[in-house]
């Protein structure tokens, strides 16, 4: 197709006569500090999860189903990190499906002529496309696709289905599952569909990506997994790394089964080499997914950010003192990730791991002070480095002698209910109560409890 190759490969006016540039169609800006900041696209390009996907192409497929009479594709994310493919649809006028069912039919209608990564999460029917004061399409008008359970649906029919249902429920934060809800159409993803399977597998219920994504209502699964005795933690064989020790083993991290050659590699590149390394082990399959997705996106949107204002310089450092010393009692914040030239993925647990802030100094003309300081620190996080949490501090341009502090802690470590153990356990250190907190469970043990299971290696082939 020589007129796209014309577009796309330009003559460079800083080459040789012949030589050619390569348009990429992404749009970045020059900022103050020298550096190319990623603004967007010219055309309607989007990547999720690795795949560059042509929306146009979505569109012109969708036209094609005899129901439609207008369509649309966005890729959205509602919820941070979480990027979807979402198609508005508007029926023909002589249509006779409801709005489920022209959805289902829609996707099925796609899977049909596009790979899977292609086909939107969710199908919104609406009775025209929203149009802004200049006649064309207005995107943000478009509304969030509701996910909902069939309200119709029947009852569990047995125990097995029951509890699969609640898993459901829980890990996509519904009230309630049906039987025969399919758990993509209910909002599922590969990450989700990794937590659904350690749930279920905790819960006597061991199953696979595979099977998930082959059998995806409860009701399907129920048929295609076997019960066993709900697995409790299983204590992980300890790790043999004496004071002193100037060369890890192979026998000293048991449950890393990595290579000697691995090893030395993970102390070369390890700031502090071997002195510094308290434990390796491997990731669990969500934290393997996790970091898949991690090295397909170029932005990291795994990196969660937060912005607090403190109202003195005072309160800024007591905060963060006591921020480290939660880092100090809880291995998983002194945790490395390391994977380039390896046998496989592991982290690297630091004896100690100090969190050192960036400080900043922000416009004082600017108008949005807690955007303007992400936007000084939202580049991607090294994650051989521990702890995979950034901390920018500046004054707040709005109010006199208070703080600005943006948190930016990676998924692969932390997720809700881990945040909120650190939230607490900060205010315990800001109360004087800390002397109360709880020994803190060493997540090894989880490690070796996720390996007791054969779900590994079915995700690991299913994948590859």
């Amino acid at each position: 197709q020589h007129a796209l190759t014309a577009q796309r490969f330009i003559a460079n006016p800083h080459g040789e006569p012949g030589e050619r540039m390569y348009r990429t169609g992404d749009v970045v800006r020059w900022t103050t500090d020298g550096n190319l900041e990623y603004v967007g696209r010219t055309d309607e390009q989007v990547k999720i999860r690795g795949f560059r996907i042509e929306l146009g192409e979505i569109e012109t497929t969708i036209a094609e189903h005899p129901a439609v009479t207008h369509t649309t594709v966005i890729a959205r994310e509602d919820t941070p990190g979480d990027k979807r493919l979402v198609a508005y649809v508007v029926p023909a006028a002589d249509h006779h499906q409801d709005v489920d069912e022209l959805g289902a039919s829609v996707r099925e209608f796609l899977r049909g002529k596009l790979p899977e990564y292609m086909v939107p999460s969710a199908v919104v029917t609406l009775d025209a496309l929203p149009l802004n004061a200049n006649g064309k399409l207005d995107r943000r008008a478009l509304p969030a696709p509701t996910h909902t359970t069939h309200t119709t649906g029947r009852a569990p029919a047995n125990e097995r289905e029951a509890t699969i249902c609640t898993a459901f429920a829980h890990v996509l934060g519904l009230d309630t599952v049906n039987p025969d809800d399919n758990f993509f159409e209910l909002g599922g993803h590969s990450l989700l569909a990794l937590t659904l399977i350690n749930h279920l597998t905790t819960n006597g219920i061991p199953t696979d990506i595979r099977t998930l994504f082959l059998t995806p209502t409860p009701a399907t699964l129920a048929t295609t997994t076997h019960t066993t005795t709900p697995q409790s933690t299983t204590p992980a064989p300890p790790t043999h790394i004496p004071p002193g020790t100037t060369r890890i083993t192979p026998d000293m991290t048991p449950l890393a089964h990595l290579t000697q050659t691995d090893l030395d590699h993970i102390t070369h590149h390890t700031p502090g080499g071997t002195p510094t390394i308290a434990d390796i082990y491997p990731l669990t399959p969500l934290q393997e997914g996790l970091l898949f997705h991690h090295l397909q996106d170029d932005n990291d949107t795994y990196l969660l950010p937060a912005v607090l204002r403190l109202d003195s310089r005072e309160r800024l450092d007591t905060f963060l003192t006591a921020l480290n010393a939660v880092i100090t009692r809880h291995d998983t914040l002194r945790t490395a990730i390391h994977w380039q030239n390896l046998t496989h993925p592991v982290q690297v647990v630091h004896h100690h791991a100090t969190l050192t802030p960036h400080h900043t100094t922000l416009d004082p003309h600017t108008t949005d002070p807690t955007a303007a300081l992400l936007a000084t620190c939202n580049t991607p996080l090294p994650l051989h480095q521990a702890p995979l949490i950034r901390a920018t501090t500046a004054p707040d341009p709005h109010h006199p002698g208070h703080w600005l502090l943006a948190l930016h802690i990676h998924h692969l470590i932390q997720d809700h209910n881990t945040r909120t153990i650190l939230l607490n356990e900060i205010r315990a250190h800001l109360t004087g109560n800390h002397h109360h907190l709880p020994p803190t469970q060493p997540y090894r043990d989880f490690v070796a409890h996720t390996l007791t299971t054969n779900t590994t290696t079915h995700h690991h082939d299913y994948f590859t």
